[in-house]
């Protein structure tokens, strides 16, 4: 959609050199913030004031304008649109034009992970994607890029201003629907965009959910769901805004919900797709040979070639393809070292500063993750996301990111070496998992507060080809994974891989399990005693 209206933006007017009618041309009021953003400029205190004392004349005729909509729309493909934006938002001027958007001012969800009012939560993902702040957050090369080459910036900025409006619309229903309706109310009365326009918007606001929710909770190496995914996105143009939007919503949230493992898996999921699109099926293994070329160059001289080659065989792909080259080379180095132990583990500080990253290796075995849950829940540690991973040879590789669950902090390096010790010690058969628990003033409830989310637990058998998904939603507590992990032995599965993730004080997490055999479970009965018994234990453990 090309400029609606006729001004050059080569010669805007003045902004403290002439009085503005306001009165006599209401549309001044769009057209100032328009000006401002073409000149740099802040609006002078008098003007500022008089615009406060306008916002009356925002009416249903100034809102059907075509030529204020085409000021607007030009704002929203500029530059610093967040602040611009902001300065609408505190003079009423973008909740007079959006009365959808001035309904969500200062409203507040009551969900612990979301740390700004929605309105808020809305200017900082818009902020997200302004050039100039984008290009100082480290590893932000190609969304730069990205942002750079896209045609229609002002479709991507404008979905996400609407993308959450829902909440302040009344009745029952989830906010997604409401935001949907109500942002077809709003396209309608700004009446400039063509049909294919209209739908980028309507897309991404649909579905501005579900790029997170797959990256985070199924199988990317599962060639299923990355084509159930392309099917979604039907083009590269709706893949890279949708990573975009993906991208500044999910780090408006609040600290910790955008990480790099979040990073990791988003970037795999928009990598994969992308190939698919072209039918560059090509690609990953082009880049894996590439990846294996620079391990061999870090590592080949200590680690045999056999070695190296054998991970890069046996290892998930996505694992190989979204990790760094140091950290492949760490994690074969790890594996070496377990020749002539039951476990090896291995502790780094997250790039967040506020937490700690194990990477723990070892030879598969029925309850092996129930273990490892068990000593860090007896330790006190919080597990905020975990990575499970086994390799084709039986070698499991667990990655997880946790913290001290007194002080919400990283781990120090003592505690790291005594959690060690303890797994080694466990899977030896020399300590029990119970008595260590026992031992923990948390396994007492001393301090703990009442249960508020109910476990849920969903089975499905439909987005992969040989494993059965398990997703259990449940208050967030030290000891969660270790119940769920500990129930999956009791019922015989073996967990072939796990994301685990929190939100707040809810813990989401997703196990792709097989039975005892490596089959995927087709059973009714069976699914059933399995939902039942983890629905039991979770209701037990948290009574």
């Amino acid at each position: 959609m090309q400029n609606t209206h006729s001004d050059s933006p080569s010669s805007p007017t003045p902004l403290g050199c002439s009085p503005f009618d306001f009165t006599y041309d209401p549309t001044l009021l769009m057209k100032i913030f328009y000006t401002a953003q073409r000149l740099k400029d802040g609006i002078n205190v008098e003007i500022y004031n008089q615009i406060r004392d306008c916002t009356h004349l925002i009416d249903d005729k100034f809102r059907a304008s075509p030529l204020v909509a085409g000021y607007f729309l030009d704002i929203l493909r500029g530059r610093e649109v967040g602040e611009i934006l902001r300065q609408m938002h505190e003079l009423e001027i973008l909740d007079k034009y959006i009365p959808e958007f001035g309904a969500i001012k200062n409203f507040v969800r009551h969900e612990e992970y979301h740390q700004y009012a929605v309105d808020e939560h809305t200017l900082v993902a818009i902020e997200n994607l302004d050039e100039a702040k984008l290009s100082i957050i480290p590893n932000s090369g190609h969304l730069v890029e990205m942002l750079c080459g896209l045609q229609k910036l002002e479709l991507l900025r404008l979905a996400i201003l609407l993308h959450d409006v829902g909440f302040g619309i009344k009745g029952p229903g989830g906010h997604e629907d409401k935001s949907l309706r109500a942002a077809k109310a709003v396209l309608g009365r700004l009446g400039v965009l063509d049909e294919a326009d209209t739908e980028m918007v309507l897309f991404l606001i649909d579905n501005h959910l579900q790029m997170s929710q797959t990256a985070q909770s199924r199988d990317l190496d599962d060639g299923k769901v990355i084509q159930r995914f392309a099917e979604l996105v039907k083009d590269e143009e709706h893949l890279v805004m949708l990573y975009l939007f993906t991208f500044a919503d999910m780090r408006a949230v609040g600290r910790g919900v955008w990480s790099d493992w979040n990073a990791a898996l988003l970037w795999e999921l928009y990598a994969k797709t992308s190939n698919l699109l072209r039918g560059d099926l090509e690609a990953d293994r082009l880049q894996i040979t590439a990846i294996k070329d620079e391990v061999s160059k870090l590592i080949g001289r200590s680690i045999d070639v056999k070695s190296i080659q054998k991970h890069f065989d046996t290892m998930p792909q996505g694992q190989l393809l979204y990790s760094n080259p140091d950290e492949i080379a760490k994690h074969i180095t790890l594996i070496e070292q377990l020749k002539n132990s039951p476990l090896i583990l291995d502790c780094r500080e997250e790039t967040n500063n506020y937490s700690q990253i194990i990477v723990t290796c070892a030879r598969d075995e029925l309850g092996i993750f129930s273990k490892m849950a068990g000593v860090l829940a007896s330790q006190n540690i919080n597990i905020l996301s975990a990575q499970v991973n086994t390799r084709e040879d039986g070698i499991v590789l667990d990655i997880l990111n946790v913290t001290d669950g007194n002080t919400g902090k990283s781990i120090n390096n003592q505690k790291c070496q005594q959690v060690e010790s303890l797994l080694q010690s466990v899977l030896m058969g020399e300590t029990d998992i119970e008595t260590l628990l026992n031992c923990q003033e948390f396994s007492k409830d001393k301090a703990v507060t009442k249960v508020t989310i109910a476990p849920e637990i969903t089975i499905n058998n439909d987005d992969s080809g040989t494993c059965t998904i398990i997703d259990v939603q449940a208050e967030d507590r030290i000891g969660l994974l270790y119940t769920i992990s500990q129930a999956f032995y009791q019922l015989r599965l073996n967990l072939h891989l796990a994301k685990i993730s929190t939100k707040g004080r809810r813990a989401v997490d997703v196990f792709y399990v097989q039975s005892e055999n490596g089959y995927k479970i087709l059973n009714p009965e069976r699914l059933h005693e399995i939902k039942t018994v983890l629905e039991e234990t979770l209701a037990t453990a948290s009574g």
